[in-house]
């Protein structure tokens, strides 16, 4: 690679042992000023938006106060191995699936305790407890056997532990019903697993009658 003007030393890709998907990179720089010419450059901008598409990733900015000249600056940039959003995909998908197959305990595993639920009824449930009755009410004796469909969503990641999910949803029942409209769930990370923390579902008028 090219020298980069102001680079002291490489980055150093490290592992944290504790969690093994969590890395941290390292680098050290001659002064403040190479570290922002280095992040004006043109393409700078759009390969940490590409990054941040793919995992979570922090940059910091630290400077030395012992060990080393007060001059130095390091700048550091955490990344989780774990692709986030393939794992609020997964998050998404696998409620979809607990979901159709009736077990509303099981899609309700997928919320947090504090979540807050609307459906496409206007109904609002507070809690899994909550969450979990209107889910066995809607898929055991509101509708007829429901399926319901998730297209793949797109993801806005609003924080490292805080994102938006937001697709198409089709439910199926078993009397021919195929209501069709969208979901928006917003997940929360908990001890490294994305949960729902709020979940709203809106469904289009049926088409007109010709």
């Amino acid at each position: 690679d090219p020298p980069i003007a102001g680079l002291v030393t490489r980055p150093r890709l490290l592992r944290d042992q504790s969690r093994p998907g969590h890395f941290l990179s390292f680098a050290e720089w001659k002064d403040l000023d190479s570290v922002r010419a280095f992040r004006a450059r043109p393409d700078f901008g759009p390969v940490i938006a590409a990054i941040r598409e793919h995992a979570d990733f922090t940059i910091y900015t630290l400077d030395t106060v012992t060990g080393g000249e007060p001059a130095e600056t390091v700048t550091t940039a955490t990344t989780n191995a774990r692709t986030t959003t393939e794992d609020i995909e997964r998050t998404a998908q696998q409620y979809a699936a607990a979901w159709s197959s009736g077990n509303a305990a099981s899609a309700a595993a997928f919320f947090t305790e504090d979540a807050v639920r609307v459906d496409a009824a206007g109904g609002v449930q507070h809690g899994r407890t909550e969450i979990q009755a209107a889910l066995d009410e809607l898929v055991h004796r509101t509708l007829a056997a429901p399926k319901i469909v998730l297209g793949r969503g797109t993801i806005r990641t609003l924080t490292p532990e805080l994102a938006v999910w937001r697709g198409s949803m089709d439910i199926i029942t078993a009397d021919g019903g195929a209501p069709k409209g969208n979901a928006v769930l917003m997940m929360r990370k908990e001890k490294g697993r994305w949960l729902i923390l709020e979940a709203h579902a809106k469904l289009f008028p049926p088409p007109p009658v010709k």
